[in-house]
């Protein structure tokens, strides 16, 4: 077993991104599936959201730390950071001294280190897990760069607003350099809109704009306004711990059997 790995990425934050690593990583595990989730965000909000909030004041043993040792060539066991929540997700968890991450690896001058830290550490424990969910910093920055050097597949969620767009189209350039340089196997499985609501005609229209540059990208399957969402974070459980007949779990179950397909994952019997 050899896990695909998947980034959710994009350079603004509020458009659902930890919202969305925490629910497509839940549904897979419901389906059966070995699922492991790395927070490579300073503000660790998923990991917050995920029950582990005293990671986040205090250094511990976290994405931090693997980034810090492996990066300096020592040895270190990534094993021993894996956390499991109770949704059957595994963790490697994040803390707000991850921001120190980003500087000095752009003070390295060996590429190698640079942007294939974050491979290095995956490769530990990649064939435990079928899938492997990168939920990224809101930034094009060193931190995001690792994240997609070591993926098979990256996701954009987004927000219906014009700033939306922009991060997009500037995103989608900078992926297709480091496909270009660094990982020819990077692809992107699809544009999902979040917090979307037919009704309103700008987002409707946001939408169309962004199907027009990005064709079949745009996946059919968006998530809908839901409070449920924020709330089940709130409560420190996904959605479908939470309230699992509410739209935002129709939504989400509908998205990820959508990236299943997508990613050829192999299908499993529960």
């Amino acid at each position: 077993m050899h896990a695909k790995i998947l980034s959710i990425s994009i350079q603004k934050g509020g458009t659902g991104k930890t919202t969305t690593s925490i629910n497509a990583a839940s549904w897979l595990a419901l389906k059966g599936y070995s699922v492991l989730v790395v927070d490579l965000d300073p503000q660790a909000n998923l990991t917050s959201a995920f029950g582990f909030p005293e990671f986040i004041e205090k250094k511990r043993n976290t994405i931090y730390e693997a980034i810090f040792y492996m990066s300096s060539d020592e040895d270190y066991n990534v094993s021993d950071i894996i956390l499991t929540h109770n949704s059957s997700v595994d963790i490697i968890p994040s803390t707000q001294h991850l921001a120190n991450a980003d500087y000095e690896l752009g003070a390295n001058d060996d590429p190698k280190v640079k942007f294939f830290v974050l491979q290095k550490i995956l490769d530990q424990v990649r064939r435990s897990y079928d899938i492997i969910i990168i939920d990224t910093p809101p930034a094009l920055n060193n931190l995001t760069i690792n994240a997609w050097t070591t993926s098979d597949y990256y996701l954009i969620p987004m927000s219906a607003e014009e700033f939306a767009v922009r991060g997009l189209v500037k995103q989608t350039e900078t992926a297709n350099r480091i496909k270009q340089n660094f990982n020819k196997d990077l692809e992107l499985v699809g544009i999902v809109f979040n917090k979307f609501s037919e009704k309103i005609v700008l987002w409707r229209m946001i939408r169309k704009e962004v199907e027009k540059h990005f064709g079949a990208f745009v996946l059919d399957a968006h998530i809908r306004q839901n409070i449920a969402l924020a709330e089940a974070q709130r409560a420190q459980q996904t959605i479908f711990q939470y309230n699992p007949k509410c739209t935002g779990a129709e939504d989400f179950e509908a998205l990820t059997e959508v990236l299943i397909d997508k990613m050829k994952l192999p299908l499993k019997v529960h």
